[in-house]
């Protein structure tokens, strides 16, 4: 008998939580972060739930995995950017005699 979506959801959430979180934080360095990154990837398995193979095969490990990696790079380069975005705001507010 095939799950339901809200079952395999359970079920990711179980067998994957902390793999995924480890993941993001060793991309991400920080707990909050990662926290995060684990976020959006559950929103993004959650849409496509439906074309999701059985939770516990490594079909699924894969992708699901992949998936919290693509979101916790995503991250990252957010982050960089919105630095670089608030140095380049000091710089030029910056004057020289």
């Amino acid at each position: 008998m095939a799950l339901s979506n809200e079952d395999k959801l359970t079920q990711i959430y179980h067998l994957y939580q902390a793999a995924m979180l480890r993941l993001a934080l060793r991309i991400l360095g920080e707990a909050h972060d990662a926290e995060d990154a684990v976020n959006d990837a559950f929103e993004s398995i959650t849409r496509n739930i439906g074309s999701l193979p059985e939770p516990d095969s490594s079909k699924a490990r894969g992708y699901i995995m992949v998936v919290t990696e693509r979101k916790a790079i995503d991250l990252l380069r957010s982050r960089r950017k919105h630095q670089s975005e608030a140095l380049d705001e000091d710089t030029a507010s910056i004057e020289f005699p």
